[in-house]
């Protein structure tokens, strides 16, 4: 779980705005806020950015002085035309979002570990302590890196910014800023992606009536999700970050005191924003089957599957939080925003503050807030089960130990209606039908400036939809070899599971909003995972009851538009 920990989000989120209300502030105020530069405490590193504000005098008096307050409005024609010198208006003509898709895994039911291969005529009941983590999910089918998600690496888009940099320098010479050292830190951010892990038990139970078998089990587990970054690339962002702050503020000193409270007020910054998790149980699988053959020691058996919606959340939020899509997006309030950083006060940095949060915590919400279950699907499908003793083929003395079981099942699952997020991609054709440094005319600036702000919450906040959604069909194949002694043995072999792109039959939204937004690059992609497969196990029988503990784990070795896990479970099952 301390995993969760080492991504750097909220340091590089707050040091952005402190940033930006730096140098907002060189920009208006130049030479008169000087004066604080001389205040600065020495420190060494950036870790109290979360406690800078609040405990730097200086700051503090820069940002919340009672004598800096707002007293009059700049006009928004001032506002477009600040923002047309740096080169914001090209910002706007960027896909920030790439794509808007939930980041999918595999359900628990559908793991090898849980597959009904018992071929016993008697009830049975068992439980599984398992351990499920998947270190990289996949953003697309070929990518498990946020940069095919987000834009933070386009060509395009750093171009952007390094002209936005360059001309925000070229606006006052007292702003000192490494531009390289910026994009520097963006080309780091490529790499970055998402953690799941997921940790329970799996309980059910066997019974047979005549010749069918009943198999039902769900699981009861804690998930969790989180951003992650490679240790060796956090200690990259680390550095860079403190230069660039350090060059900007001429900040190089923490006390102890600091210290402490700014890793405090980060680890809870990373709980409330960076991690989800949530306690609840999983949908349940019902499996019904009948023996079509059925030899000495070899029997095939056919019938049909079922998985129930039952997921059900008893808690969230228990060591992270739990985040809601931004149904209704945020507005920008530019003129305030930019005449708080003409005259700074602490309120309109907060809410600058805020809008960045507001935008991190949708994109939690679109990728790391997922359900427990299939997201309320029902499912229904055919399965069939095999099991073929070797000496059936060989006939040797050793190969009557030795067993092949196969397992294989075909799984429809119905629609059923979902929050979804749909980006709006960038439309060039209202840009250029637009004069955007008309400043004279008061209706065209109205207009103007009600676009800019439109795609300002466009490009940071795709538009959330409720959605039919209809995640079409699951294949599943494992085989085994298994080796079964008087009290042990041991099993070794493959699973595959394919799934196909889901589909969107209809989307709750209006026919102006269905035609600006990108359905294709919502859709879930085309899954496939190949794993091995294997255990061990020891049998203890009783003269009523016989017990078998096995010990299971798989591994990823192949896999497309779904991220490479393993699974660790501990299985006890009790026949009698």
């Amino acid at each position: 779980m301390n995993t969760a920990k080492q991504t750097v989000l909220p340091l590089v989120i707050f040091s952005f705005f402190l940033l930006t209300h730096y140098v907002s502030a060189k920009i208006v105020v130049g030479p008169e806020t000087a004066q604080y530069g001389t205040d600065l405490k020495d420190r060494d590193s950036f870790d109290d950015l979360l406690t800078y504000v609040d405990n730097d005098v200086g700051v503090n008096n820069l940002i919340s002085n009672s004598s800096n307050t707002i007293v009059r409005q700049i006009p928004k024609s001032d506002v477009i035309i600040l923002l047309n010198e740096i080169g914001f208006f090209g910002l706007l003509e960027e896909n920030i979002f790439l794509r808007s898709n939930n980041l999918k895994t595999r359900s628990l039911l559908d793991y090898p570990e849980f597959t009904p291969f018992s071929q016993r005529e008697k009830r049975a009941v068992y439980v599984d302590l398992f351990f499920n983590q998947t270190s990289r999910l996949f953003f697309n089918r070929n990518s498990s890196n946020i940069c095919s998600y987000l834009a933070v690496t386009q060509p395009s888009f750093i171009s952007t910014v390094q002209t936005i940099i360059e001309n925000v320098k070229n606006l006052s010479e007292g702003i000192t800023i490494d531009t390289d050292a910026i994009l520097r830190l963006l080309s780091l951010f490529q790499t970055f992606t998402e953690q799941e892990r997921r940790l329970g038990l799996m309980l059910g139970g066997q019974f047979t009536c005549n010749r069918w078998h009943f198999n039902i089990y769900a699981p009861w587990y804690y998930l969790e999700r989180n951003h992650f970054v490679d240790q060796n690339i956090q200690n990259n962002i680390e550095e860079l970050m403190a230069d660039i702050i350090q060059d900007a503020t001429g900040i190089t000193q923490l006390t102890p005191e600091e210290m402490a409270l700014a890793e405090k007020r980060k680890n809870e910054f990373i709980d409330n924003h960076l991690i989800c998790d949530k306690f609840g149980i999983g949908d349940t699988r019902i499996y019904v089957d009948y023996p079509i053959i059925k030899k000495h020691k070899m029997w095939t058996r056919v019938g049909f599957l079922a998985t129930i919606p039952t997921a059900f959340a008893f808690k969230k939020g228990i060591r992270g939080t739990s985040l809601s899509r931004a149904i209704n997006r945020p507005t920008f309030d530019l003129v305030a925003l930019v005449d708080g950083f003409t005259a700074p006060v602490k309120s309109v940095s907060q809410q600058a503050f805020d809008v960045g949060i507001a935008a991190l915590d949708n994109l939690g919400a679109m990728i790391l807030d997922t359900p427990l279950g299939n997201g309320g699907h029902f499912g229904i499908g055919l399965f069939g089960r095999n099991r073929s003793p070797l000496s059936n083929f060989i006939k040797f003395d050793w190969a009557r130990r030795i067993v092949m079981r196969s397992f294989i099942s075909l799984e429809y699952q119905f629609a059923a209606t979902e929050w979804r997020s749909f980006r709006v991609p960038v439309n060039e054709a209202l840009f250029n039908a637009r004069n955007l440094t008309e400043t004279d005319d008061p209706l065209v600036v109205n207009s103007n400036f009600d676009f800019i702000v439109n795609q300002l919450t466009d490009r940071l906040f795709p538009i959330a939809l409720q959605t039919r959604v209809n995640p079409g069909v699951i294949f599943r194949w494992t085989s085994h070899m298994c080796y079964e002694g008087d009290t042990c043995g041991f099993t070794l072999g493959t699973d595959t599971y394919v799934r196909n792109k889901e589909k969107f039959s209809s989307i709750n939204a209006n026919r102006e909003v269905r035609q600006i937004i990108d359905v294709a690059n919502a859709r879930s992609p085309f899954a496939y995972q190949a794993k091995m497969v294997g255990s061990v196990f020891f049998k203890v029988e009783k003269p009523d009851k016989l017990f078998t503990i096995s010990l299971i784990g798989d591994y990823t070795y192949m896999n497309k538009g779904i991220g490479s896990d393993f699974t660790l479970a501990l299985n006890v099952d009790c026949a009698f």
